[in-house]
C-alpha cells in the first residue's frame, strides 16, 4: 500500500533541489503543492458532501437500510479531505529534508487525540458511528497542523505565504501527470476488488472485511521503506545507488514475508483477535495463504516502485498500472462470471500486486542495476546539466533596466540573482585557482560600466585568483558618472569597485 495521491511524491523533487542548494526552489514548490493539496482537498470535500448515495452505491451496496448510515459517515469523514492531503504533503517536504522523527512524533499526538475522541465521543456521549468519523476529523486537522507548525519553525524550509508562480505551478502538474493516471490506476484497481467483495454474501463478506483490516495495517508498515526510497536515492549515483536500492528493495521484501507470517499467525492461531463471530473464522482461514502472498508480493512491489518514481522513471510506472488495471479488471470479470466468491477476491488481490511486482522488480533490475543502468545516470546527469545551463543562460540574458544603474546597484541587482538558484560555472579558458587566465568580462562589471556608457574589452585578464571569471579592465567613464572613492560592494557574482578616476574593474 502507499500513498493514495501523486502530490506527496513532489518530496522526491525536493531532495533533488536540496541536493543542489536550491532552496528557495524547494520552498516554493513544497509552498505550492500545500496550497494545491488544500485546493483538491476542498474539491474533495465538495464532491463527497454533494453526492454521498452515489458513491456509495457505486461500491455494490446490497442492503438499503445501510445507506443513511454510510451517508452520514461519508459526509462527515468527507470534510477532513483539505487536512488528508494538506498532511501528506508535509509529510513530504519533511522527510526531504531527512527529518523523520517529526512526522512520528506527530502521529503519535494523533493517535492521542483518537483515544480522547473515542472515549468522549463514542462511549461517553454515545454518538457511535458519527462519533468515530468526528474524531478521525479532529485527528486529521491536528495532525496537519502539527506538522505546517513543524515546518514553519524547524528545518531548512519553510511555507512562503505567497501566491504560486505559474512556472512552479506548471511543473508540479507536468511531474504529477503520470504519476496522477498510476493513482487512478490503483483507486480503480481497489474499486475493482471492493465492488466484487460488496457482491459476497454477509458472513463472508464480514470475513473478507475482517482480514483485510488486519492486513491493511500490516501493508503499511512497508511504507518507510517506500518514504525512503523517494527520499534518499533521488541525487545518488554509481555504487551508492545500487547499494542502496538493493538495501530497500531487501529490506521490503523481508518486510512483506514477516508481514505475511504475521497475518497467517493471526488468523490461524487467534482469529478472534479480529472478531468475535466463530461463524466467520473458517472463512478466514480459507483465504490466508492468498493473504499471506499478496503479501510478499506487495512488499517487493511498494519499494520497487519508489525507486523507479524516486529515480525519475513515473512514465513507466504509470504504464505498469495500466497493464496492471486491464489484468486486474479481467480477472475479476472471470471471477465474477465463475462464481469464484470469497477466494477470487483474494486472488484478485494476489494479481493485483503480482503482476505489479513483477513489472516493478523487473524495471529496477534492468534500469538501475543491470544493463540499463549506465544509460539511466546519463540521461539524468544530461538533464541535471540541461537545468544548470538553462538557469545560467536565463540570468546571462536578463534584460538591464533603461535607466543608467549605478555600480552599486548593478552589484546587488546580480548578487540578490545570484544568490537565488543560479550556481555559476567556471568559464572556458580561466587559469584555475592559482594561475593566469584570461576571462569573459564578468556581468558585474558589464552592468557597472553601463553606468557611464563605457565599453568594457572583449577579453581581460585577471590575477589568477578567481580563474579571471570576474576581471574587466579598461571600462573607462567616457562621461561625467564620478563613483565615491572606495566604495566597494561585496556580491557573488564579483566586486564592483566605483572610484573617482571613472575607472571600473571588479
Amino acid at each position: 500500500m502507499s500513498s493514495p495521491h501523486p502530490l506527496p511524491y513532489r518530496c522526491s523533487l525536493l531532495a533533488g533541489f536540496m541536493r543542489d542548494g536550491r532552496l528557495r526552489r524547494s520552498e516554493e514548490t513544497l509552498s505550492t503543492a500545500v496550497v494545491m493539496a488544500a485546493v483538491l482537498g476542498v474539491a474533495t470535500t465538495a464532491v463527497l458532501e454533494l453526492a454521498p448515495e452515489a458513491i456509495i452505491l457505486a461500491t455494490g451496496l446490497r442492503d438499503p437500510a445501510l445507506l443513511p448510515l454510510s451517508t452520514e459517515y461519508v459526509r462527515l469523514r468527507g470534510l477532513a479531505q483539505p487536512a488528508v492531503l494538506v498532511t501528506m504533503v508535509a509529510q513530504s517536504g519533511l522527510l526531504a529534508q531527512q527529518d523523520s522523527a517529526t512526522p512520528a512524533l506527530t502521529v503519535g499526538a494523533s493517535v492521542l487525540v483518537s483515544l480522547i475522541g473515542s472515549v468522549l465521543f463514542v462511549a461517553g456521549l454515545g454518538w457511535g458511528l458519527a462519533g468515530a468519523a468526528l474524531t478521525t476529523v479532529a485527528c486529521q486537522y491536528v495532525g496537519a497542523g502539527a506538522l505546517l507548525y513543524a515546518l514553519s519553525v524547524r528545518g531548512k524550509l519553510r511555507i512562503r505565504l505567497t501566491p504560486p508562480r505559474r512556472d512552479v505551478v506548471w511543473q508540479l502538474l507536468r511531474t504529477m501527470g503520470p504519476l496522477s493516471i498510476t493513482y487512478l490506476c490503483k483507486n480503480v484497481s481497489y474499486l475493482f476488488i471492493q465492488t466484487t467483495a460488496a457482491t459476497l454474501t454477509t458472513t463472508k463478506l464480514a470475513a473478507h472485511q475482517a482480514l483485510f483490516a488486519i492486513w491493511n495495517i500490516l501493508a503499511w508498515t512497508i511504507t518507510p521503506f517506500e518514504q525512503a526510497a523517494l527520499t534518499y536515492l533521488p541525487g545518488t549515483r554509481g555504487w551508492r545507488k545500487a547499494a542502496g536500492i538493493r538495501l530497500l528493495v531487501g529490506l521490503g521484501t523481508v518486510g512483506g514475508v514477516a508481514c505475511g507470517a504475521v497475518l497467517a499467525a493471526l488468523v490461524m492461531s487467534a482469529p478472534g483477535i479480529m472478531t468475535r463471530d466463530a461463524a466467520v473464522w473458517p472463512h478466514m482461514q480459507s483465504v490466508t495463504g492468498l493473504a499471506s502472498a499478496s503479501m510478499l508480493a506487495l512488499g517487493a512491489d511498494v519499494v520497487a516502485s519508489g525507486v523507479n518514481i524516486g529515480m525519475g522513471d513515473t512514465r513507466y510506472v504509470a504504464t505498469s498500472y495500466v497493464i496492471t488495471l486491464v489484468a486486474l479488471g479481467a480477472f475479476m470479470a472471470v471471477s465474477r462470471a465463475l462464481g469464484w466468491d470469497l477466494p477470487g477476491v483474494w486472488w484478485g488481490v494476489v494479481v493485483f500486486f503480482g503482476v505489479r511486482a513483477l513489472q516493478s522488480l523487473g524495471r529496477v533490475a534492468w534500469r538501475q542495476l543491470g544493463p540499463g543502468a549506465a544509460e539511466s545516470e546519463a540521461e539524468l546527469d544530461a538533464a541535471d546539466e540541461a537545468e544548470r545551463r538553462a538557469r545560467a543562460l536565463s540570468m546571462a540574458s536578463c534584460e538591464l533596466p533603461d535607466r543608467p544603474f549605478t555600480s552599486v546597484e548593478a552589484a546587488l541587482t546580480l548578487d540578490t540573482a545570484s544568490s537565488v538558484d543560479w550556481q555559476p560555472e567556471e568559464p572556458a579558458g580561466a587559469g584555475g585557482r592559482n594561475g593566469d587566465g584570461a576571462g569573459e568580462a564578468s556581468l558585474t562589471a558589464q552592468a557597472a560600466v553601463r553606468a557611464g556608457n563605457g565599453a568594457p574589452s572583449g577579453a581581460n585578464r585577471g590575477d589568477g585568483k578567481s580563474g579571471g571569471a570576474h576581471s574587466a579592465t579598461d571600462g573607462k567613464n567616457e562621461g561625467n558618472n564620478v563613483g565615491a572613492p572606495g566604495v566597494t560592494v561585496e556580491g557573488r557574482v564579483g566586486t564592483a569597485l566605483s572610484g573617482g578616476d571613472g575607472m571600473i574593474a571588479s
